[in-house]
């Protein structure tokens, strides 16, 4: 889940604060602890989030080089 590149928007799934280690769901919108009202993305850890469909279509075998 390192792999989150910065600045883009969160995407929905399960999420973690590390502040006061509440999980939650997030679906959209302005992502933050719902028990603490943390809204620091990097004390906003992913635990779960679905691999979007459209973004898996997009890829072509040119993605996955190796062997």
């Amino acid at each position: 889940m390192d792999n989150i590149i910065k600045g883009t928007p969160p995407q929905p799934g399960e999420y973690k604060c590390t502040r006061c280690d509440a999980q939650f769901n997030y679906k959209c919108g302005a992502l933050f602890c719902p028990s603490c009202g943390n809204r620091r993305h990097d004390e906003l850890v992913p635990i779960f989030v679905k691999e979007q469909k459209e973004e898996e279509l997009m890829k072509t075998e040119a993605d996955f080089p190796g062997g």
